[in-house]
């Protein structure tokens, strides 16, 4: 079970619309479970993200690439409705049933999107990828230089995931989905 992360539509720079980066290495971790023979189908979830109108679909643009990839299509199943964490997981209940499944996602999002699957009745195995730290805090580093002290370009993108997973987590509990 592959949760998207949003696509990059084609436009006048990009000449065909493909999964957003975090999108393409979560599918990569799936085929990569796939592959290693941890699941005999592939399913992607992901809908139209826009607000306005109408655009492609998150699971559709996975699917492409997971077939890239050298997994079959016989072997990949797709929820095209799904446009946040929580119908993610009512679809794939209405595609599997109650099943065993790894849950590929970003390591920051597992933490809310393990219990919204298990609360649909999934017996959930996490399967984390899109890594942000490297270390435990509390692990000593030996080879601190001066630019570890330095802003790093990706700081404020992690800020605000950080704060939308947290706000996630509370607009999911508030309504019941946790």
């Amino acid at each position: 079970m592959v949760l998207g992360a949003g696509i990059d539509e084609k436009g006048s720079l990009r000449p065909t619309t493909e999964p957003s980066s975090y999108s393409r290495n979560r599918t990569t971790c799936g085929v990569d479970l796939y592959q290693q023979g941890y699941a005999p189908t592939l399913v992607l979830t992901g809908g139209d993200g826009r607000i306005f109108g109408t655009g492609p679909q998150e699971a559709v643009e996975m699917k492409r690439w997971a077939v890239r990839l050298g997994v079959p299509e016989s072997a990949t199943m797709i929820d095209t409705e799904a446009q946040n964490t929580y119908e993610d997981a009512t679809g794939t209940k209405r595609l599997l049933g109650p099943a065993s499944i790894f849950l590929v996602s970003s390591a920051n999002h597992l933490p809310r999107a393990v219990p919204v699957f298990t609360k649909q009745g999934f017996r959930v195995t996490p399967a984390p990828c899109d890594y942000v730290s490297q270390n435990l805090p509390r692990e000593s580093r030996d080879d601190i230089d001066l630019f570890d002290f330095l802003p790093k370009d990706t700081s404020l993108q992690q800020t605000r995931e950080a704060v939308a997973e947290v706000a996630g987590m509370v607009i999911y509990w508030l309504a019941g989905k946790l």
